[in-house]
């Protein structure tokens, strides 16, 4: 459930889909020998994240950098294809649908000024787009822009659920962004809401559908704790993982606090 990751390199950053691994990946009943035309491990280049297609042999790749692109990488023939979509954006979170027919990503505009302010603002900038999987009917989708972090498609494919922040945090904070919580957008309608809360969860993971009505995320700290994070980790035994229903109000608590 949790994002996995390793940083040599080249930086491979978050692994999701039907199983989640640590990189380089190597997965049984393929050559795993066998390298492909181009180098993963390139220095420099920027994985921020990978899907793994509902087929098991489809890796679908955000590249980050002066690469940026999606990449599909399918583990059978050791092939790439890059998507002929806009390289002005750096696309920072894809997944495949259930189906693995639709593409969900998450990009945002490229700054090319190096000041912190700057490159803070563009943080504001991330928006979300659909298309299939062949890499046509691209569409982005009509959102505010925002802090977008993380998405989720339900499973009949008709809702997305995602992780936006609403607070930019100076220079030495623990992290740049903080203050969570979930927007659904419904695709049919193009409507947004909040799907719960607020709940302005201090850092956040993965976010997945359990069921039409019911979110399954990782994340920290909801700022209504009304103790010191370190008490609050010590008392839920430092699980992570929360349920949330839709439209729900009280503060959620941990699951799988147990040892």
């Amino acid at each position: 459930f949790f994002f996995s990751s390793r940083r040599r390199h080249t930086r491979f950053r978050n692994v999701t889909g039907v199983q989640t691994c640590a990189l380089p990946i190597f997965v049984s009943g393929y050559d795993n020998t066998k390298f492909p035309d181009f180098e993963l491990e390139i220095p420099n280049r920027e994985y921020e994240f990978i899907s793994i297609h509902p087929n098991g042999e489809d890796l679908l790749i955000s590249e980050g950098g002066k690469n940026s692109g999606l990449l599909l990488f399918n583990l059978k023939k050791r092939s790439l294809f890059k998507y002929n979509i806009s390289g002005n954006y750096q696309y920072t979170f894809s997944i495949f649908s259930s189906s693995g027919e639709k593409i969900v990503t998450v990009r945002r505009s490229l700054s090319k000024s190096r000041l912190i302010k700057d490159q803070l603002e563009a943080l504001r900038t991330f928006e979300i787009a659909i298309m299939n999987n062949d890499g046509s009917n691209f569409e982005v989708l009509p959102i505010l822009q925002d802090m977008i972090v993380a998405l989720a498609l339900s499973k009949d494919e008709k809702k997305i659920a995602y992780w936006f922040a609403k607070t930019v945090r100076g220079p030495g904070s623990q992290t740049f962004i903080s203050d969570f919580d979930i927007k659904e957008l419904d695709l049919t309608t193009k409507r947004e809401r909040l799907f719960a809360g607020p709940f302005n969860f201090f850092e956040i993971g993965s976010i997945n559908y359990l069921n039409e009505s019911t979110l399954l995320i990782s994340g920290f700290a909801p700022r209504d704790i009304n103790t010191s994070i370190q008490d609050y980790a010590k008392k839920f035994n430092y699980s992570q993982i929360y349920r949330i229903q839709r439209d729900q109000k009280e503060t959620p608590t941990p699951i799988f606090t147990k040892n």
